[in-house]
Order: C-alpha cells, then sequence, then structure tokens
C-alpha cells in the first residue's frame, strides 16, 4: 500500500530529491573523512581536558591565589622581621666601623642580604603585581584560559556545530546500509555490450534474434530505435513498416510484418542482481505506448516491474508462479519530467518508491534467485496509436549491494 504522502501527493520534485540525495551522499563522505581527521581529534582531547574535574580545579586554584600564601610573601615578611632585628638595626648603623664589619659576617645579616636581593629581584616585583590582580584578571593570564578559550572558539565553530548537528541526527543510516555495485549513466554514444544486449536472453539463444510478444504491435528492431542523446538513453517506438519475430505459446515462433517498430534492452550479458536497492531515473513519453523498467529471469517467472507506464497509468507489479501483485496511480506527470523509481529487494520484502516516497510493499512472495534488468516499450494490441514516435528516456541506471 502507498504511504499516506503519496497518497496526498506529497512527492518531492526530481531536482530536490535528487540534490538532497547528492547531498547526503557527500555529507556522508565529509563526516567520516572529519571523524577521523586531526582537526576533530584535538577538539575532542581538548573538550575533554577543558570539562575534566583537575581542569576545574586548576582554574579554582589560579582564581584563588593570595599573596600572602606564596613563597614570596613569606619572605618579605621574614626580610621585615630582620630589619627589627637588633643586630641588624646596628650593623645598619655601624655597617663602614670595624664593628659593622664584623657583625656583616654574622647569619642574620647574611640572610638580610639574601632577602633583599630576591625582595628587589624583576621576579619578586612580578609576582607581587601579578597577586594584586582580581581572579579574573589572573586567570586571563594562565595557559589554562587560553585552552578554555581555544575550545570555546571551536565548539562554536561552523565545522564543529555541523559535526555535533549530525551526530545528534544522524542520517545516514540508509547511506551506510547501501554500497554502489553497477551505474549507467550512458555517457558512451551506445549502449555497453558488455552489459547490454537488444534481445531477451531466450531470442538470442534459441533463434538469434530478438522477439516480441503475441500481443505486441511493434517489431523490435535490434537496437536501431536504442539512442544516446545528451547522456540519455532513449527507446523509441515509431510508425513504420517492419518484419520481426513474434513468441506464441501456440505457435512458437513465427515472422509477421508490423505497422510500428521498437527496441529493448536487457542486461542478461554483464549484470544480474538479486537483493539490493535497483533504482532508475526515467521519463515516459507522453503516448500509447507501454514501457517497463523490469527485472526479469528467462524463464516467464518471476518478474518484477520495477515501474510500468501503460494507458496513461505508471504501476509496479511482482508476478509469481500462482499469482501477482500490482498497483498503480496516475501516470500524466510522468511524462512531463523526470522521476526515481526505486524497488528496494530485501528478503521476504520488496519496496517500491517513487523519488524516494513509498509506493508499495509486499511481505511475501519475494523472489530470492538473481533477475536481469530490462527496459522495454511497445505498443499493446489493445492500446490506442496516439503520440507517436514516441520516446522511453533514462536518464541514469543504479544497483545497490546492502553492506
Amino acid at each position: 500500500m502507498a504511504s499516506l504522502r503519496f497518497l496526498f501527493g506529497m512527492i518531492p520534485a526530481t531536482s530536490r530529491y535528487e540534490a538532497e540525495t547528492e547531498k547526503a551522499y557527500s555529507d556522508y563522505k565529509e563526516y567520516t573523512r572529519f571523524q577521523k581527521s586531526d582537526e576533530l581529534k584535538h577538539f575532542q582531547e581538548l573538550e575533554k581536558q577543558v570539562n575534566s574535574p583537575e581542569f576545574k580545579q586548576k582554574v579554582k586554584e589560579i582564581k584563588s591565589q593570595n599573596f600572602k600564601k606564596t613563597e614570596e610573601f613569606r619572605q618579605e615578611q621574614e626580610y621585615k622581621q630582620l630589619l627589627k632585628s637588633s643586630m641588624v638595626k646596628k650593623y645598619l648603623k655601624d655597617k663602614d666601623s670595624e664593628e659593622g664589619k664584623s657583625l656583616a659576617e654574622s647569619s642574620e645579616v647574611k640572610k638580610l642580604h639574601e632577602l633583599e636581593k630576591v625582595i628587589n629581584s624583576e621576579k619578586f616585583a612580578e609576582t607581587k603585581k601579578y597577586m594584586s590582580l582580581s581572579a579574573s584578571q589572573k586567570y586571563e593570564q594562565s595557559e589554562e584560559f587560553k585552552l578554555e578559550k581555544e575550545y570555546l572558539e571551536l565548539v562554536k565553530s561552523e565545522k564543529i556545530l555541523w559535526y555535533k548537528k549530525i551526530q545528534k541526527k544522524y542520517p545516514f543510516s540508509w547511506v551506510e546500509k547501501w554500497e554502489l555495485s553497477f551505474e549507467d549513466k550512458f555517457e558512451a554514444s551506445k549502449p555497453d555490450p558488455k552489459v547490454w544486449m537488444s534481445r531477451y536472453p531466450q531470442g538470442d539463444k534459441t533463434v538469434h534474434k530478438p522477439f516480441v510478444q503475441a500481443d505486441d504491435k511493434a517489431a523490435y528492431t535490434d537496437g536501431k530505435n536504442t539512442e544516446i542523446i545528451d547522456k540519455k538513453l532513449r527507446i523509441l517506438t515509431k510508425r513504420e513498416k517492419g518484419k520481426g519475430l513474434v513468441w506464441s505459446g501456440t505457435h512458437g515462433f513465427f515472422e509477421k510484418e508490423f505497422d510500428f517498430t521498437s527496441d529493448m534492452l536487457c542486461s542478461a550479458p554483464g549484470l544480474k542482481t538479486s537483493y539490493g536497492m535497483i533504482e532508475a531515473k526515467i521519463k515516459f513519453g507522453n503516448s500509447g505506448v507501454t514501457q517497463a523498467f523490469s527485472l526479469n529471469t528467462e524463464r516467464m517467472l518471476p518478474h518484477i516491474d520495477v515501474v510500468k507506464f501503460e494507458k496513461n497509468k505508471i504501476s509496479s507489479a511482482s508476478f509469481w508462479k500462482d499469482g501477482k501483485s500490482v498497483s498503480s496511480t496516475g501516470g500524466g506527470k510522468y511524462t512531463s519530467d523526470y522521476h526515481i523509481f526505486t524497488l528496494i529487494w530485501e528478503a521476504g520484502k520488496l519496496t517500491w518508491k517513487v523519488n524516494g516516497v513509498d509506493f508499495k510493499v509486499l511481505t511475501g512472495n519475494v523472489p530470492d534467485m538473481e533477475l536481469f534488468l530490462s527496459l522495454s516499450s511497445n505498443l499493446k494490441e489493445k492500446a490506442g496509436d496516439n503520440g507517436i514516435p514516441s520516446a522511453f528516456e533514462i536518464d541514469w541506471i543504479r544497483v545497490y549491494k546492502a553492506k
């Protein structure tokens, strides 16, 4: 069943969805790079240090420093006390006399001179000046203040704010789940023959030609109606005479004259897939032609339509030996612009999406064998031939495997 977003038409524009998807992959790449960077490592170490109890205790000690608790204060007090002693007073009064000279050798006077050097030193003056500062002024001169300042600047930096925001929401679960295993952006002049062929494998092996089903009105031209223009794959259905093979369950293969020609591609030569995510960016021709992006096997079943455009509707479906499950909706808007059609194939579950929004979910009769991709365009027997020539256009195809 389609999600409520799909039912209420809340499908993002293809350009927006594609841009958001590309941004998610780009952000994930940058996130993983930054996660391993020295820049983040430094920030995390700094954060741990600044927020530690030891750091906070050290800051408290710096701010509570008092001159009276210093060695310099003790030395100053000792010096003042010595100045009051009778021996020192006598020395200072008569230091040039013989008695003064003998007092100069006393331990008290020697200590006085020693302390006097300390008190008159540049270091003592700096200590006293520093201790006269306010608590915040003392802290601003510390190494801890520099570390905290650096931390506060980093924690407000654009990169760290982005990283923490990503960490909190972590929108990359689906990005981490899938790994690109195949991509075709149709950048060559024709489809890669190592991957694609313009025949079904059954016809290639048995009659060495393309064939159509009994209810098709156009002959397949073995690649003549397939072109790549501006990096877009186009399968054309034209109004022209042509001969082609038809497969009938009753009569087998037989040749027939057609009034229309068309084409198909399948990836049997170079790509088969099972569980994973398969998606393509597609625009359908506004015509009576049936156009489909499907997964097939060399047998008739199982068969999965990632998306099919027919009778001005799009549908997604799965067919198996004893049944089928089909969901469809109006398809007019899918002929005016490209949309991204996705199939997520998991054990016991198939999920179809359009521009990232759930369209259909199936939890039973899920294939467990490899299937190849096919792109087909044909005019069915009861369909009107309006809008011909018609082009089935594919911008790109991607296949992902679960990591």
